[in-house]
């Protein structure tokens, strides 16, 4: 996805469908990963969930720029 198709799932108010609809994905990580995401969390105040939403939406948003990159 890139900025293009995000802006695309923009609803009422701004709001991305994403911030209002909620799907369940099942994640297995190793326990030090684990433990590496809780503590950055917490380190910025963030539960682990919201860390990973936070990590997804960055990578996502910029993944069209790094696209870019690779085509030239």
């Amino acid at each position: 996805m890139n900025n293009h198709i995000l802006n695309s799932y923009k609803g009422e108010l701004g709001l991305a469908l994403a911030d209002r609809d909620v799907v369940e994905v099942p994640l297995l990580l190793p326990s030090w990963q684990m433990d590496a995401l809780a503590t950055a969390a917490q380190d910025r105040g963030l539960t682990a969930g919201e860390m990973l939403r936070h990590l997804l939406q960055d990578f996502i948003t910029n993944l069209e720029e790094r696209q870019t990159y690779a085509t030239r």
